[in-house]
């Protein structure tokens, strides 16, 4: 018995190019100075093309009719257009004919052939990268619906179903951003059109070069707010970039803001496990083809090596898809990640040398009370949610200490759901994870098990235990057990393993 569907999942999750065109370059002697800032942006650019798609299109093979791919950054400009110099010709949403020779015709006949390349190469369908303007000198008005108008008709044609509106001349504008959705969703209802509020890599600011202070999401002068006034109109909300060190203490504490903000989906980048315990969405940026490059440790906690977590936490959502609103609960006890920055742990310069810090809820519910965590010395930080559809979930998460470790520390879980869960994703490593059943269930189900890289549930009713007050205990052990064989040799993700409660005459 297979607990995951066959069927791809519904959530629009994608697989972003960005990072691999920056940390996948195929340079025989890299220089890593050409990895930070603008200089990085435009060499990754130069990676845009037609020959590295067809390489990146042969990836995680389980789940690519689940996602889309989205092209980022310099797919719709020739080479060299620098936006320092030529931001105006950055939007024409005109697929650059030198950079993709094969797809040829108008401007929506190249997008529908590559949409249509893109789908039989297995994946759910082409997603774009649209900055936050128009090309040309194009002002709000008449003629920027007009200029709008047409290329959302040629993504119609095309059958381009995701836009990610990122930077631009237009970028904090709350109006045009709205402007932009209604007139998609006039003309083109299928459309998703991704929004965010462009924003540094980190919360707060522990940097003398900008003027909030603290570490956390909420002391970030406008931005907070100009989010969540964004984030009530978009289908889906980009929680914006972080650093692969920093990441899930970055993300978390802008999930937990936005989310209580109410709107449409999250989409929480590559953090694919917040995103899995949380019903969020995904915008994965890693990928085998990250590169080792010499004096740019920018993947310090290998995430080039945690594949498997990505290809786990989207078979998930197959279960339990992401979803919008809901009762979002925090504790008020929050937990702080450290990371001194050395030369060429990230692609921004500014930050070497420094220690930056990143505070965020130590435990995060959405859809039901929070959860008991019990742990000694340090704690992860822990997040759980009750899909709609009645799936639980529950995630442990890594966190980086003051001796720049990244660490996994021990802990159990006791979650009380307000009604029966058909299904229990457990992600990460635990002593232990007590599920709080609300009603008595006798001796007619069975408990099974299923690590979520497989295709087979097992039964493990009797590796499990009951207390009295019919509270189901799944030891850490069992989790390890049903994990591990499934795992690619060399892959360094946390286990992901999915429980189901089955009546006996069902099996």
């Amino acid at each position: 018995m297979n607990l995951i569907p066959n069927a791809p999942g519904l959530s629009p999750n994608y697989w972003c190019t960005w990072s691999t065109q920056n940390f996948g370059r195929e340079d025989e002697h890299p220089d890593y100075h050409n990895y930070l800032g603008g200089v990085g942006s435009q060499f990754a650019r130069a990676e845009m093309n037609e020959k590295n798609l067809r390489r990146w299109l042969q990836q995680f093979p389980k789940i690519r009719g689940d996602l889309y791919l989205m092209l980022d950054d310099g797919w719709d400009v020739p080479y060299g257009v620098h936006p320092d110099k030529s931001r105006d010709r950055f939007g024409t949403l005109e697929l650059d004919e030198e950079r993709f020779p094969s797809f040829t015709g108008t401007p929506a006949q190249r997008l529908k052939k590559l949409n249509d390349f893109v789908k039989e190469s297995g994946w759910r369908g082409l997603g774009l990268w649209v900055p936050a303007q128009a090309a040309g000198p194009i002002e709000k008005g008449p003629a920027m619906e007009a200029y709008w108008t047409e290329r959302l008709l040629w993504c119609k044609e095309a059958g381009v179903e995701y836009w990610k509106v990122d930077w631009g001349t237009y970028a904090h504008d709350v109006e045009y951003r709205l402007f932009l959705t209604q007139l998609a969703s006039k003309l083109y209802p299928q459309l998703i059109v991704e929004h965010a509020y462009c924003m540094i890599a980190y919360n707060g600011s522990q940097l003398p070069t900008q003027d909030y202070a603290g570490d956390r999401f909420a002391e970030m002068g406008e931005i907070p707010q100009k989010s969540l006034e964004i984030h009530q109109f978009s289908q889906v909300f980009r929680t914006y970039d972080v650093f692969n060190q920093m990441g899930s203490s970055t993300t978390l504490d802008r999930t937990a803001y936005l989310l209580a903000g109410q709107g449409g989906l999250l989409t929480c980048e590559d953090h694919v496990r917040i995103s899995a315990s949380l019903g969020c969405t995904a915008g994965i940026m890693r990928s085998p083809y990250w590169n080792e490059i010499e004096g740019l440790d920018y993947d310090s906690t290998l995430l080039r090596r945690r594949l498997d977590e990505v290809t786990a936490g989207v078979l998930w959502q197959r279960l339990a898809p992401a979803f919008a609103d809901g009762q979002v609960l925090c504790s008020a006890e929050t937990l702080t990640d450290r990371w001194l920055f050395k030369t060429g742990e990230c692609w921004v310069d500014q930050v070497f040398g420094q220690e930056i810090h990143q505070t965020a809820p130590a435990v995060i519910a959405r859809g039901l009370p929070l959860p008991q965590v019990e742990a000694e010395g340090e704690r992860p930080f822990v997040t759980c949610a009750q899909n709609p559809n009645g799936a639980l979930s529950v995630t442990a998460h890594r966190r980086l200490l003051s001796t720049r470790q990244e660490v996994l520390p021990p802990c159990s879980v006791t979650l009380s759901p307000p009604s029966l869960p058909p299904y229990m994703g457990v992600f990460g490593s635990f002593q232990q994870v007590a599920l709080r059943l609300p009603v008595q269930l006798g001796e007619t189900f069975r408990v099974l098990g299923q690590s979520l890289l497989s295709e087979e549930a097992v039964d493990v009713t009797r590796s499990v235990g009951w207390e009295g007050d019919g509270t189901l205990l799944i030891p850490g052990s069992l989790i390890e057990t049903l994990y591990r064989p499934t795992a690619t040799p060399g892959d360094l993700s946390d286990p992901s393993v999915v429980f189901a409660l089955v009546k006996e005459e069902t099996l």
